[in-house]
């Protein structure tokens, strides 16, 4: 059984890394098209580029780039970005080719086409973050190689009372279904940042529901226990909501009534 669930992530890894690739196959065409006129910036150019960009402030909104640490050390080495990195400066054996992030997409999973990070990798040790330019900068002369796999994320404000700006590595799956079919759910991918009105637009192109068509939102914490999401403009976090929350969407009846209304007042007639 293990050996199935293992072969299973790797078929996935091997499909997600496909699926970036595909997608990311204009852009390295231009790249390559255009390298033989660049120039390529000499290492303490680049050196001197990179630290200046990562020690500029988070900026909401921003977009930042996970990276393979491993990778990020043998570039460090490369350009000598620290004062004991002087043996192998500008040396070619020292190149560390194009940013490959293979290495921490091990146990990734892919939901919606993209990629998410395993919560056990830890920031510094297994990935370090890159602001968009300081990527592209550094991936400039490599061009977009096949395994260099964009993993964005998003500079985000945090926190109910005391608000405070993250990049936010991990996105939130949560688990959406119909009232009709409660047990039968999809998973998908939110920021926490989201509101409940975006939540609500997602359910809708998920199972079909015109925007016409008047619908509530419920927060299911056990089979019987269901609390209403009547506030659009709260954040997800801000509405309580968490990790692997299931999501309930009820629609209307043509008479104007809600299905679990009638199903209450059936309950009531019994006893």
């Amino acid at each position: 059984m293990e050996q199935k669930v293992r072969e299973c992530k790797r078929c996935e890894l091997f499909m997600a890394m496909k699926d970036m690739q595909t997608k990311h196959k204009a852009l390295q065409q231009n790249v390559l098209e255009s390298k033989s006129t660049v120039e390529v910036p000499d290492v303490n150019t680049q050196k001197s580029f990179v630290a200046n960009q990562l020690q500029k402030p988070l900026i909401k909104g921003e977009t930042w780039y996970i990276i393979d640490a491993i990778w990020f050390k043998q570039w460090k080495s490369y350009v000598g970005y620290e004062s004991k990195d002087h043996c192998n400066v500008s040396e070619e054996s020292a190149h560390p080719g194009p940013i490959d992030n293979t290495p921490i997409l091990q146990g990734y999973v892919t939901i919606e086409n993209m990629t998410t990070l395993d919560l056990a990798l830890k920031q510094n040790k297994l990935y370090v973050m890159c602001v968009r330019i300081t990527y592209f900068g550094l991936s400039f002369e490599l061009c977009c190689s096949g395994k260099m796999i964009p993993l964005p994320r998003n500079v985000i404000e945090e926190g109910t009372y005391s608000k405070s700006l993250k990049v936010e590595i991990y996105l939130w799956h949560l688990k959406i279904c119909e009232n009709s079919k409660p047990n039968v759910t999809v998973t998908k991918l939110f920021s926490r940042i989201d509101t409940i009105r975006k939540l609500e637009e997602k359910m809708r192109r998920e199972f079909s529901i015109p925007n016409d068509k008047e619908v509530r939102l419920w927060n299911r914490f056990m089979r019987n226990l269901y609390e209403q999401l009547n506030s659009k403009d709260k954040t997800l976090q801000d509405a309580g909501l968490y990790q692997g929350q299931i999501i309930v969407i009820e629609q209307k009846n043509p008479d104007g009534t809600w299905p679990r209304e009638m199903k209450k007042n059936r309950k009531k007639m019994v006893i």
